[in-house]
Parts: structure tokens; sequence; C-alpha cells
């Protein structure tokens, strides 16, 4: 007989998560179920926070009307509806304080956000002693052969010759739980795991002069590794050490599971003599009921404290502020150049963007050609065409590259894990099994960052993902005036105007986008995340030296957040091949061409406040050019016509 003992292969670090608030003693089943609807929570509510101040952060990057007039008198234009960066530059400094102060904020509380409530998860060292059927009648064993022990890396290894003796008398009173051999795989068969299980004994029907013929010393790794007892006893395949378990085979074939390579001359590896196959008939193990812990960092929630007091601060001195009126929408520019008509604008007839961008164009418009003819082109488009090039490529480049990583890292997952099943049956709870093996004895900073790092990554696509889905929602909105009369959609109604309460985006499009975006940060925050491990010897006592703390990760929330995120992306591309109403030009987010578009007929008063719309205004006749004048009234219209050209 001889005893064989795992030694850790990565050097563990102390735990150093800081924490002053006292920890709630849980199972380990209840402490996974605490942490799930509170991590839900969090990410609810860490989403709306998101999205309240990516709706300030667009309202500060909002141009007034001080600073359009300022931008269209040098020939430039400022985005209006969207957000916007190139507006930073033509803004009051004040406003780009704050704007940077809830970027900054955003960064820092999407590192942290997740990691403020965790939960200590536990593990345990174990032996596992293969023995006859007579062991459970009380059959004696040579204690001589317990000290004839080589382990796996040279060194001497103990049995716990008094442990054995109370399993051998748990057995023989009925109080072990006999688990058959799948399930005795299943739950043994990780090196890093949150096991119900600690002690067993493995019943062989092999008759030996000793009641033990061999006892594993199984000590809890850093890393899941391959050699494991479970798959090869003493000796692999040519006398070498195995470096394979394929898990869904051995539970596939569990009703003939033998451990291969035993050794009866307590030696190992290319030394043994006459190694020999072990069948199994079942297993009785000893059951261990965890130790699991849900706690608090006080140093990570005086964080989330203090950035939010930062937000919180930055959304109202935004609301109260009487410095400035931003034209947030659509809605706002065409009401505020239907109140205060551009004059640098009058006259140009239908211009699209895409003329707006041309150097040629802009030349003409600075050496005051007001009075150029443009024809009008009516075909028709899809809401694509109103987003530009750049931004679409942007868009759809961070978008695939984040679906392709962590589609990248669900299969390195499901090929790197030796776990007998990977699937939806594993559930979303954080356990150890699988670790991400280059975090392990890292500090805490840095493990939360990692683990936290894909948060910051999926807000930072999402706020382009959010610019070209404003960009073609607004063209749509925008475009319906030309075959609807409508009132505008403001932030600060007037008359027959109507509120908007999420800026450019209509309810119908931005809860079901905060929704999904609230479940994929959720799943996002289950698919990586902090490993927290407290190590119990065989006696089920504290090991205080070998806590670890790293990284780990979960195939089915991967997968989740991949669907998601490709739901999202198929939206968006879905949405972009709607077509726009083709009786107005295309103006995107370009001031000066809704400026353009955004002149009433003559003598007509308080166009703004009523229903309105686009088109040829029949009642102000030709001018001297003969040219019809276009623009949004509340009067008539009819629809442009094209090839002509219009004032």
């Amino acid at each position: 007989m001889s005893i064989e003992t795992k030694q850790p292969v990565t050097q563990i670090r102390p735990l150093l998560y800081e924490t002053n608030l006292p920890a709630i003693d849980r199972s380990c089943i209840e402490s996974k179920k605490d942490t799930l609807w509170p991590d839900l929570a969090i990410n609810i509510m860490s989403t709306l926070l998101l999205g309240a101040s990516n709706s300030c952060a667009q309202l500060l990057s909002s141009p007034s009307r001080q600073d359009i007039d300022k931008a269209h008198s040098k020939g430039k234009w400022l985005d209006i509806g969207v957000p916007s960066v190139r507006n930073l530059g033509h803004i009051s400094f004040w406003r780009v304080c704050l704007w940077a102060l809830l970027f900054l904020s955003s960064i820092s509380l999407h590192l942290v956000y997740n990691s403020v409530i965790f939960s200590t998860l536990s593990s345990v060292d174990y032996q596992a002693a293969l023995v006859t059927q007579d062991f459970l009648k009380g059959a004696a064993w040579n204690d001589t052969e317990l000290a004839k022990i080589v382990d796996l890396w040279g060194g001497p290894g103990t049995a716990n010759m008094n442990q054995l003796k109370d399993i051998q008398t748990s057995a023989a009173a009925g109080s072990l739980t006999r688990l058959e051999n799948s399930q005795c795989i299943q739950a043994y068969q990780s090196s890093l795991y949150e096991s119900s299980w600690k002690n067993l004994l493995l019943v062989t029907s092999l008759s030996n002069n000793n009641s033990i013929i061999q006892v594993w010393m199984h000590q809890a790794e850093a890393i899941e590794t391959s050699e494991n007892w479970l798959c090869h006893g003493d000796v692999g395949p040519n006398g070498n050490a195995a470096t394979t378990c394929n898990f869904n085979d051995m539970v596939s074939h569990a009703s003939s599971w033998k451990i291969a390579g035993v050794c009866r001359d307590n030696t190992y590896s290319s030394t043994c003599v006459s190694p020999f196959d072990a069948p199994i008939l079942y297993c009785l193990a000893e059951p261990f009921p965890g130790n699991c812990k849900i706690q608090v960092s006080t140093t990570l929630l005086t964080i989330v404290i203090l950035f939010n007091a930062v937000k919180v601060e930055c959304l109202l001195t935004t609301a109260f502020s009487r410095k400035f009126e931003p034209l947030g929408t659509v809605g706002d520019a065409i009401s505020s150049f239907l109140e205060q008509p551009d004059d640098r604008t009058a006259n140009l007839g239908p211009v699209p963007k895409s003329l707006v961008q041309k150097h040629s164009w802009k030349k003409a418009y600075m050496s005051g050609s007001q009075n150029m003819s443009f024809p009008f082109k009516r075909k028709p488009r899809r809401w694509a065409r109103a987003v530009s090039g750049s931004r679409w490529f942007i868009c759809m480049a961070l978008c695939l590259v984040v679906w392709c990583a962590g589609f990248f890292l669900y299969l390195t997952a499901k090929n790197g894990s030796k776990r007998s099943s990977l699937s939806f049956t594993q559930g979303f709870d954080t356990s150890p099994a699988n670790t991400i093996s280059f975090t392990l004895g890292n500090s805490l900073i840095s493990n939360v960052l990692l683990a936290n790092t894909p948060q910051i990554v999926i807000s930072f696509v999402y706020l382009f993902y959010n610019n070209v889905f404003t960009c073609m929602v607004m063209a749509h909105e925008y475009a319906r005036f030309a075959s609807a009369r409508k009132p505008l959609r403001v932030t600060r109604p007037y008359g027959e105007q109507r509120s908007t309460f999420w800026l450019q985006l209509p309810y119908r499009y931005i809860v079901p986008i905060m929704v999904i975006m609230a479940f994929m940060h959720w799943s996002v925050s289950r698919s990586i995340y902090l490993v927290q491990l407290e190590i119990y010897d065989n006696n089920g006592e504290l090991m205080e030296g070998r806590s670890v703390t790293g990284c780990g990760y979960s195939p089915p929330p991967i997968i989740l957040s991949l669907c998601l995120g490709g739901a999202m992306i198929l939206l968006l591309l879905g949405l972009s091949a709607r077509r726009l109403d083709p009786g107005m030009p295309i103006a995107g987010s370009c001031s000066l061409a809704i400026s353009a578009a955004a002149h009433a007929g003559k003598n007509e008063v308080d166009a703004a406040a009523q229903h309105i719309q686009y088109g040829v205004i029949t009642q102000d006749g030709i001018d001297e050019r003969g040219r019809r004048r276009i623009g949004f009234s509340s009067r008539p219209v009819e629809k442009l016509v094209s090839g002509e050209t219009y004032a």
C-alpha cells in the first residue's frame, strides 16, 4: 500500500481583500443565490446611471444657439441631437470639464462596481482511499506500509491514520454517503473545486492482504490540472504520469470505471513493478458543508460612493444651470431656427449633409454666395445613409472585435475545461473550478481591474453604438416631416410641441436597448469574475496561509453575452436597411443642413409652436431667380420635385 500526496503547483499569496463590514456566513449554495440578485440589481442601476450620464454628457456637448451662430460664421458646423466629441472645441470650458468628469467617473465606476459585493468560496483537501470491501467491515491494515510513501514530486507524504480509522468507523456505521461511479467522478473531477464532499473511500472488487490498497492525499490546487488520481492512479502510459483526463468518456462508461496504474509496491512511475487496474464498485463520501461568506469591500464601496457623488453633482449642475440652453434634439434646433432664422443659410434650398462636407461648398458659402442653386435629388435612401462611413466603420469594427474576442474566450473555456459537462446546467454561479492561471497570486487590485475591464469595453463600444443608432433614428424622425404634419419634439415644449425625456431616442427604442444593456453587463460580470477561495484541510479546518485570489470564467454567461451582443448588432443592421422618406435631403446631425431647411414662410408667426410640415411653401411664390421657397411651415406645402432648384 502507498500514499500519494498532490502538492499545489502555484505559490499562493494571502488574500488581501480588505473589508471592515461583518461577513455573512452562508452555505455555498445559499451564497450563490444571495449574490445573484444583488449583482443583477447593481448592473441594472449601473446601466441606468450610465444612461443618465450619457444623456447629461450629450446635453453638455450639445451646442447652444450662440455656439452654432459662431460656428456658422466661420463656415463650420456642429452636431445636433447626437453625442459629440467634435463639439467640445466649440463650447464653454466649464461644460467641457463637466463632460470630462462624467466620462472619467463612468470609467472608474465600471472598474469596481461589480466587485463591491462578493462571495468568498471554499474548497477542501481530502484523502481518497482505495479500499477492499473488507475495509467496510472493520478489517485491519498494515500501518508500516503507510510510512513507505513517495509522493508525486519525490518528497515524503503522510496519511492521516487516525482519520482513516474514523472514516472506517463511519463507513461501518453507515454514516457516509454512497455515490455511484458517475456521481463520484463528477463530484471529484476538479482539482480546485467547491465540493460538497471531502474524504472518500473508493470501494474496489479486488482482494488484498491490506484492506487499504492505496491512499491519495489530494490538495486543492490553484489551477485545474489533468494529473488526477481519478484517471491514472500512480502510473500512466509507458511508465509515465498520465497527462490527460477525458471526464466525459469516464462518465459515459462509469459502470466499468477503473483506476489504472495502481502500484502494489509503494513506488511510482517507471520504478513501479506490475501496476494493475482497480475496478471501482462505488464510492463512500464524507459530506463537506462548506463555509462560504458574503462580504462587502469598504474600500471599493467608498470609491463607488465618491464617484456617484461626482456624477450626481454633474447632473444637478447641468439640470439647474441657467448659463446655457442646449439644442439637445433636432426638434430644439428646428424650433430655434424657425423663431430666429439664420440669415447665413437663407435661400440655400435643400442642402444635404454630404454637400456641406465638401470643401468646394464651404468655399462658396464663405464667399457669400448664398444664392447658389442646388438641384434636389429625390431618390430612395435607407437609414444607413444617415451615418457617415467612418462612424459605421468604427462602430461595426469595435462590435465585431469585441464579439469575436468573447467567442474566442468561450472556445478557450470550452476546450480548456476538464469538467465532464459544459452547458447551461452549470448555471450562472461564480465557481472557482475554472480559473485564469496567470491571475493567481496577483494583487487584488490587478484582479479587480481585470475582472471589470470587459465592463469598460462594453460601455465604450456602446457609446459608438448609441451614436450610430441615434443618427439613424434622428434621420427617420427628420425625414417624416416631408410626408406628415407633426409637432416638434423638444426638451422645453410650448404650444403644440411635445416633450422628450430621452433626448433624441423615443421610448420604443431606448427602453429595449437599456434592458438589453443591463442584462449584458450582468451576464458579462458572471462571465469573468473575481475568485476568492478559502482552503480547508481534510479535517475541515481553515488553512489561513493558502487563501487564494484570482479571476475565474464561466461559459454559460459567456454564451448569453454573445447572444445579447449578436442580437444588438443584428438589430442595428436590420434598422439600417429601413427606408427613409425621400421627400427631403438627409441632414444628419449637421447644424448647417438643418438650418438651411428650417425657414418658415413669409410673415408666418409661431410656426414652431404648431403642427408643421417640410416642403414647398406655396403661398410664398417664387423669387427673382424663379425659385420657389422650401422650409417648415404650418401652412399648406407641396412635395419637392426631383431635379428642381429651390430657395
